[in-house]
């Protein structure tokens, strides 16, 4: 060192006594570059409030370290010691609550509320103003190559401290409690880094003025190095979300070069290091620190080729759902103009158009009428669950007269029925049945349920009732038919479910209750069934909001 910067022989004797200067830099320089290269690398990947939180967390902290260093270098002076020692406190409470903005802006992706940050700004304020007017410390002992501290001005930083401490584990402990389980590990891994990070920090610095005070060992500024341990295990803790979740929206390859800037930085140490001792320790670092990251690259690696075999298959699954949707729309409408035909001529035939019918010839084109009936209604259910599944399904809103409905599918339905021998009747109570909602969807609802007690009814009888209270309008299909066993209604407006433990039958697809349950869901109603068991009928109850609400 120049001889005429050292103005406190003394003190550069003593200190160099205690710790070795290449220790002391080891312990505050890697931690610093490898900090402010994480956070600025982050920054620079991705812009967010958490990626600029962590920048600032990264920056204050190699402040710090490098006024730590400074502060240990007497050979300075005593003047530049003085301002370095006034400057730690009032930096580490401003990385302390950089660190709460992080944690809060990372697990809930925004910054913390204003009045979290007016709180952090006056619990700093404090110290600020001391360290400001020169309170926090009131001169030099050359004799002990210390600073003199005001005493209860240096511990009101470690309240601050411990409030921020506090105020970051109720934070991960409510957000960890209240997130789904696949949230959780993420949460966790990244609570338990910037709580390792603080504590470590805290309870260094706490450790090493406790002993100062107590006098209890004679080189007590030396524990205060174990406090710079808690960055590497933040940023470790950052590294492995980054690789496994993919924290910050980075790509995996960001991990690899994080690795090898660390390998870099590390083996840049031998350029100052000249004991062998610390030789030693930093190659047995570079050693464990290249296994690692070699592990590390490997598993990213394979990482980055899983990830992309399961994209190539989403995006083939997505193209092959789009196809099938697209095929399906077209496969709809082209079999939907012949089934509509067929179905209307079966209309005309009926209803005497095309003059008298045998009763051979009028019981084949019922037959014809209900089965260009089924191709029209399965190709409109297939249609709606390719839409459903890709996003696609809309609904057009607007007043409708459920009453008006209901007659025109019973209307529609009788062929159906007077092929089967059943009586399908609607009952209407109350003057109005409006509610708002997609016409066409619970059209389709009540189609649905109609058609399906028909099927399920060998003889006898399908009633519609229509009910009106004033919040609710209700639809009542009971029927004398097969009924329903108690272990199968529960589960019948599944996907796929189908209620033909009886094969009364054979042609459902499974699709058209639990297409109803999403349309009348959507419609702010409730849909559900009755039955008593097997042979007692069934009652299908559709609910809907009399005002309704648009979707």
């Amino acid at each position: 060192m120049p001889a005429a910067l050292i103005h406190v022989q003394y003190c550069y004797d003593y200190v160099t006594a205690q710790i070795p200067l290449g220790l002391l830099l080891y312990t505050h320089v890697p931690p610093a570059i490898l900090a402010l290269l994480f956070g600025g690398y982050v920054l620079f990947k991705a812009r967010s409030p958490a990626s600029v939180a962590l920048a600032a967390v990264c920056a204050g902290f190699a402040a710090w370290c490098l006024l730590d260093l400074v502060s240990w270098f007497v050979f300075l002076g005593s003047a530049a010691v003085m301002w370095a020692w006034s400057l730690l406190d009032l930096t580490a409470l401003l990385f302390f609550v950089g660190a709460y903005w992080f944690l809060h802006a990372f697990l809930r992706g925004k910054p913390p509320p204003d009045w979290h940050l007016i709180g952090g700004l006056v619990l700093i304020l404090p110290t600020a103003l001391w360290t400001g007017v020169g309170q926090t410390l009131l001169g030099y002992n050359a004799d002990t190559c210390e600073a003199i501290e005001h005493v209860l001005l240096t511990l009101y930083p470690y309240l601050v401290q411990g409030i921020v401490i506090v105020a970051a584990a109720i934070l991960a402990a409510v957000h960890i409690r209240k997130s789904p389980r696949a949230k959780r590990g993420e949460a966790l891994v990244a609570s338990a880094g910037v709580l390792a990070f603080l504590g470590f920090f805290m309870a260094s610095t706490l450790a090493v003025t406790v002993l100062v005070k107590e006098t209890a060992v004679e080189y007590a500024y030396n524990f205060e190095i174990y406090g710079l341990l808690g960055m590497p295990v933040l940023l470790g803790a950052l590294g492995y979300l980054i690789v496994r979740y993919h924290a910050f929206n980075l790509r995996a390859f960001g991990a690899q070069v994080l690795a090898v800037a660390i390998i870099a930085l590390i083996a840049s140490e031998f350029a100052f290091v000249t004991s062998t001792a610390n030789r030693v320790l930093v190659a047995v670092t570079l050693a464990l620190t290249a296994s690692a990251s070699g592990l590390l690259v490997r598993s990213v690696a394979r990482e980055i080729r899983q990830r992309e075999r399961i994209e190539k298959l989403a995006a083939d699954l997505t193209a092959s759902n789009t196809q099938l949707s697209e095929f399906m729309s077209l496969a709809t409408h082209e079999i939907r103009n012949p089934a509509t035909f067929i179905k209307g001529a079966a209309t005309n035939a009926l209803d005497g158009d095309m003059g008298p019918l045998s009763a051979s010839v009028r019981d084949m084109v019922q037959k014809i009428y209900v089965r260009a009936g089924d191709i029209l209604h399965l190709g409109s259910q297939y249609l709606d669950k390719s839409k459903l599944e890709l996003g696609q399904l809309t609904y057009d809103v607007s007043p409708v007269d459920l009453g008006t409905i209901a007659a025109d599918l019973v209307q529609e339905f009788q062929p159906a029925a007077e092929q089967k021998g059943i009586r399908l009747t609607l009952s209407k109570e109350g003057s109005s049945h409006i509610v708002q909602g997609d016409a066409g969807k619970l059209k389709e609802v009540l189609g649905n349920l109609i058609d399906n007690a028909i099927k399920y009814t060998p003889q006898g009888s399908v009633t519609v009732r229509l009910s009106a209270a004033p919040a609710v309008v209700r639809i009542e299909v009971v029927d004398t038919g097969v009924g329903i066993p108690a272990e199968t209604a529960s589960k019948l407006f599944q996907k796929f479910s189908r209620a033909d433990a009886l094969k009364a039958n054979l042609l459902g697809t499974g699709l058209g209750l639990y297409l109803a349950r999403v349309f009348v869901e959507a419609h702010h109603g409730r849909v559900w069934v009755e039955s008593e068991g097997v042979g007692t009928g069934s009652t299908f109850v559709v609910e809907l909001p009399a005002s309704g609400s648009p979707i």
